[in-house]
Parts: C-alpha cells; sequence; structure tokens
C-alpha cells in the first residue's frame, strides 16, 4: 500500500501540520538552540548587538500561497561570465579561489555594500554555479546591508517561528547561544542535522545569506555538501528512477522543537520534486534530505524509508564534496538551499555565537518534466562541465558489473 495518494501530487494546496507536544529532550536542545531565556540572558547595553537578540513575538501572518514568477536574477548571466569574464571578480585588486573542485567559492578585496546591478546578478549566477560564495574581510556589513543585497534575489523568506530580533525586522533570522546552556553531544542528531532550509514550505528559501555578530574562537562552524554532486553519483539507471518521483516535506524534528514557539503563521507540509533542477544552471540536484523528507509519494513505506535514508545518507558521507567555512565576524556567506545541504556545528560551548540569516523566497522546486516544460534542458553538472572544458578522451570505469568476487 502507497504512503500518499498519487491526487496529492499536483496539488499547489499546502497540508497543515498540527503542532506536537514536546518532552525533556525537546525542552533541553530547545533551551539551547530557540529559546529566548538564553537571549534575555544576554540582555545588556554594553552588548553592541543586544537589539538584534532573538525574540518570539506572538504576531499572526496569513498562510503562505504559491508565489509564482520570482525574479532568476542569475539568469541574466551566462555561463563563465559570473568570474572570468565577470566585472565583480575581475574589480582590481579581487582574488577568488575555489573551496573544493566542485563545491564553494572564496572571495577577499571586494566591498558587498557597493555591488552594481550587473554585478548582483554576477553574484546570483555565482551562487547557483558554486552552490556557496564566502566574502572575507566585511567588517562593516550590517544586517541592513545584508537585507538589501539579498533583496535583489526575490522576496524575503520569513520563518513561522524561529527567533526574529522584532516584528518590524522578521525577515533577519537571529539564533543566539551563549555559556548558561549546553547540550551534551550525544543528544544532537547528526544524521537529522544535515538539512535544507523549509523544504516543507510551497516555495522554500533559496538563496540564504549568514553572517555572525558574535563568533567563538574556535568551533560553531558550518558544513555544506552538494545536491548536485550527489546526483552525479548515482547510477544512470538510479538518476532516471528518481527523476518522476515526488516526495513529501513536513517540518523536521528541529522545526517541531520550534512547534512549541507561537506559530506565526500556520506550519504546512508541501510535495516537491525528489530531483530538481536549477533555474539558472540547469543541474540537476536531488532535494530530499532526513530532516524534512517525510515520504516518496507513491512508494510503499518500506522503499520510501530505504530512499530517504539512502540519499540523506549520500549527502552526509560525501566527503569529496563538502566544505567547512570556519566563522569570523567578517565573513559573509551565500549558498544556494534549492542545490546544497548544510549542517551546524555545536562545539564552541561556553563560547558565544550569534547569527544573523537572510533568505529570498525562491519559485517551487522545478522537476526535470517542468524544466523542459519551461525550455530548459536538464542536465548533470558533472557532465555539462566536462562537455564545456572540452573533456572527451577518457575512460568511464564501469562500475555496474557487481562486487569482485
Amino acid at each position: 500500500m502507497s504512503n500518499i495518494g498519487q491526487d496529492s501530487i499536483a496539488s499547489a494546496t499546502p497540508t497543515a501540520v498540527e503542532p506536537q507536544g514536546s518532552n525533556g529532550y525537546v525542552n533541553e536542545y530547545h533551551d539551547f538552540v530557540f529559546s529566548g531565556k538564553v537571549a534575555d540572558a544576554a540582555r545588556d547595553p554594553a552588548y553592541e548587538y543586544t537589539d538584534l537578540l532573538p525574540t518570539y513575538p506572538k504576531i499572526n501572518w496569513e498562510p503562505l500561497k504559491l508565489q509564482e514568477d520570482l525574479p532568476e536574477p542569475g539568469r541574466q548571466v551566462q555561463f563563465g561570465q559570473s568570474t572570468r569574464k565577470g566585472a565583480l571578480l575581475n574589480r582590481s585588486g579581487v582574488k577568488y579561489t575555489p573551496m573544493s573542485p566542485t563545491l564553494g567559492l572564496e572571495v577577499t578585496n571586494v566591498d558587498l555594500r557597493d555591488l552594481t546591478i550587473l554585478e548582483k546578478n554576477e553574484l546570483g549566477r555565482m551562487i547557483a554555479e558554486h552552490g556557496v560564495v564566502v566574502f572575507r574581510g566585511q567588517p562593516h556589513f550590517t544586517v541592513h546591508d545584508q537585507a538589501n543585497l539579498v533583496s535583489h534575489f526575490g522576496p524575503f523568506y520569513k520563518h513561522p517561528s524561529s527567533g526574529i530580533p522584532s516584528a518590524d525586522l522578521a525577515h533577519i533570522r537571529v539564533l543566539y547561544q551563549g555559556p548558561n546552556v549546553r547540550v551534551p553531544p550525544a543528544a544532537m542528531s547528526y544524521a537529522k542535522q544535515w538539512h535544507l532550509d523549509s523544504a516543507f514550505e510551497i516555495n522554500p528559501p533559496g538563496i540564504v545569506s549568514m553572517q555572525l555578530l558574535r563568533a567563538p574562537e574556535s568551533g560553531g562552524d558550518t558544513v555544506f555538501t552538494s545536491g548536485y554532486d550527489v546526483y552525479d553519483y548515482l547510477s544512470k539507471g538510479y538518476q532516471q528512477y528518481l527523476e518522476p518521483l515526488k516526495a513529501e516535506h513536513r517540518p523536521g524534528y528541529l522545526d517541531l522543537m520550534k512547534m512549541t514557539l507561537h506559530q506565526r503563521r500556520p506550519i504546512t507540509a508541501n510535495i516537491h520534486p525528489v530531483v530538481c533542477v536549477h533555474p539558472v544552471t540547469g543541474w540537476k540536484s536531488t532535494f530530499v534530505d532526513k530532516l524534512t523528507t517525510r515520504s516518496v509519494v507513491g512508494l510503499p513505506l518500506d522503499e520510501s524509508d530505504m530512499l530517504i535514508e539512502y540519499l540523506g545518507t549520500l549527502a552526509m558521507q560525501s566527503i569529496n564534496s563538502q566544505i567547512r567555512v570556519r566563522w569570523d565576524t567578517e565573513t559573509v556567506a551565500f549558498w544556494d538551499n534549492r542545490c546544497v545541504f548544510h549542517s551546524a556545528t555545536f562545539n564552541y560551548w561556553p563560547e558565544q555565537r550569534h547569527t544573523a540569516l537572510i533568505s529570498a523566497t525562491a519559485n517551487r522546486p522545478m522537476s526535470v518534466e517542468e524544466a523542459r516544460k519551461m525550455g530548459i534542458e536538464p542536465k548533470s553538472r558533472g557532465e555539462d562541465m566536462m562537455e564545456k572544458m572540452g573533456y572527451k578522451d577518457f575512460k568511464v570505469i564501469d562500475m555496474t558489473n557487481g562486487r569482485d568476487t
């Protein structure tokens, strides 16, 4: 028996999710990550960012409705134009370094406050191609500068329950951890920390920006892995099997902890493709994580669970596709939530870590079939890059003939 009826696949109507009760573990973790108690302990006129500590105001918003035809500024820039020939990275003195062969770009000697429209478009393309772009040396880049830059990529995404500085700054998601609460490492589900942000929304976030207002001396890194690469790691047969499938996303265990808080709008579940096509690059990426992906439409529960477990584990264990961003208070990072998984690390107690995240709402994740209807030819990132770079005369080892005996 299938876990979800096929009739629900095409529906653009979110399914409401009822808040669930908490337990001791939820409360313990909640107090560390999502509680005003920890932030309240830091409220001190002497602290420069007291006005940006998390609050949880009891305000109410309308349920989200499907947004279509949202801007994709990166589509205005051709492949390669954002790096080798682009205006932004060819400014005098600018240096950029790949963080890995397939994921991440680190940029120095750029002031993010004075980008032109063209350079912002190039940044959109850069984030889509590289997944993560990290800018070092931004000492004067405020959260208001951050909001101004992110607004170029779409309307702000507002989380229904995360901490915000105030009702007027609900587009800024803030996290604060300090020395007065420590959660034992065993309380963390490291496998389920790998996730896509708010994949349960009808329009999940696209480009996400992050900076630390207060950073620990060490620890508290964010780890990223490429959804493009996860797709490319799969065999051709498995890729073809996955491409027509859709999966239901519901709030994960981190979000369930937040559900003990006031919900500023109803939290919902939504159905998205298992394999998504990025609207800027045309590259295919898996869109399944262990945190929010509840089930695969049309599959028996056992098969659905195995598929989610496999794809989630592949993302978590793909060490060839992972990068680790070490933070300081002059670093600003951007990543594309449509093709990049990430995980926080909680190894910095008793130091403070104060985070500001601002995200742009993206168009609904697009399937391979939907991409073709829009005139986008879906491709594997790896194959597309080999073609663009002119690699033809090489042998691909066939790994499908079974195990050695």
